[in-house]
């Protein structure tokens, strides 16, 4: 059974891609962070993630090379993943230009090769470039933004077989609109927004990227054959003094996303905090899937009496290695928020989405509100029948 809920816009929906077939709401485990000797538990896998960085040199020397370092660093996260498992290769392409056809071809073609979805690059620096412009879309940046996601959809559209998924970048509407009608133009109906280190749950990223695309699918009546994924959002912030942090992350599912995906860019913090972060000693951040919070722990007795006891990592293996803090910690809370995440399946096909999240810590009632106001701007749709075979819509 798929259900959307009453309230809010946690949906199920069973995926199927290349055969491969998962219900979400689900987390993308970063499949690359995780070692030989490690392992999570079976129920939070089923959807992985693995992301790179690349700009125009380093493709230059890899359409050269016998063996690109591209391909090896894929390989060997992909290497952990299991029979069965959903794929998805992200890259983030460093470049303020317009972009030779045949980088694109060849990004396009390693995608292709190693992920089960075909994703479009994300282009932060372009991303930034615009804005520095300021003169909205007479920017000569967006132009080129445009050039190369134009070109890239072209070489994508040639290869088949394989569903587009294409980047919502955080840009205003007046951006973030022609993006969509290229989308929609191509017959792109997968989706990923890229919040660049931004909360998802902030009034701003809602008007910016989250509601433009939402109102565009209820119009078009695509509510069915949409999937939608989470990268690169803020895992939230303390600013009430408190001991815990609300995960706001986690809350991406609120807003009608399927997949939560990692984190892998910096915050945007100003200096003197990353100094006062940098004063103590290392700490051990745990995502609380009772509470839908974060909260921060030293090495000592309170972090082992913290620890989940449904996991399949080691607590002696985290306790004894402070130095790793930032691999493991995001290796166990994505297996913890993908643990929730398939307790969400049943809440949600229950209608109880209202009883299971309104009491927890880490949900407050602004959030509520936005999540709300996100639903109506779905127009009310109050169900979800089954996701067609992503291949076909394709």
């Amino acid at each position: 059974m798929e259900n959307i809920d009453d309230d809010t816009l946690f949906t199920t929906k069973q995926v199927s891609i290349g055969g491969k077939k998962i219900t979400t709401p689900t987390k993308a485990i970063p499949i690359k962070k995780i070692y030989n000797n490690e392992s999570i538990l079976t129920e939070a896998r089923g959807f992985n993630e693995v992301y790179f960085q690349v700009d125009d040199k380093k493709i230059q020397r890899a359409r050269s090379s016998f063996d690109s370092e591209f391909s090896r660093s894929i390989g060997s996260g992909l290497n952990n993943a299991k029979n069965g498992e959903i794929n998805a290769v992200f890259a983030e392409y460093k470049t303020t230009k317009a972009a030779p056809k045949e980088h694109l071809e060849y990004l396009s073609d390693l995608i292709y090769s190693t992920s089960d979805i075909l994703t479009v690059p994300r282009m932060p620096a372009l991303q930034s470039a615009i804005k520095e412009d300021n003169v909205g879309t007479a920017s000569k940046n967006f132009q080129r933004y445009m050039k190369n996601l134009k070109s890239y959809l072209e070489y994508a559209d040639q290869m088949n077989g394989k569903p587009i998924m294409g980047v919502i970048p955080t840009l205003p509407p007046v951006f973030t609109s022609h993006i969509i009608d290229l989308y929609f133009d191509k017959g792109v109906r997968a989706f990923y927004f890229d919040f660049d280190g931004r909360k998802v749950t902030a009034e701003k990223q809602l008007t910016d990227m989250v509601t433009p695309l939402m109102r565009r699918v209820s119009v078009e009546d695509l509510q069915e054959d949409v999937l939608l994924y989470s990268l690169n959002a803020h895992r939230g912030r303390n600013t009430g003094g408190k001991n815990y942090t609300p995960a706001a992350d986690f809350m991406t599912f609120g807003f009608g996303l399927d997949v939560l995906g990692d984190k892998h860019v910096g915050g945007k913090l100003p200096p003197h905090l990353y100094e006062k972060i940098n004063e103590g000693g290392p700490s051990f951040r745990v995502f609380h899937k009772d509470e839908y919070t974060y909260q921060s722990y030293e090495y000592d007795k309170e972090l082992r009496r913290k620890l989940p006891l449904e996991t399949g990592l080691d607590a002696d293996r985290i306790l004894g290695r402070p130095s790793d803090n930032y691999r493991l910690s995001s290796i166990l809370n994505g297996e913890q928020q993908g643990i929730e995440a398939r307790r969400l399946h049943t809440v949600i096909n229950e209608h109880r989405v209202k009883d299971h999240i309104y009491k927890k810590k880490g949900v407050g009632s602004k959030v509520l509100n936005n999540m709300k106001s996100a639903k109506r701007e779905f127009d009310g749709n109050s169900n979800q029948s089954k996701l067609d075979e992503l291949d076909d819509l394709f």
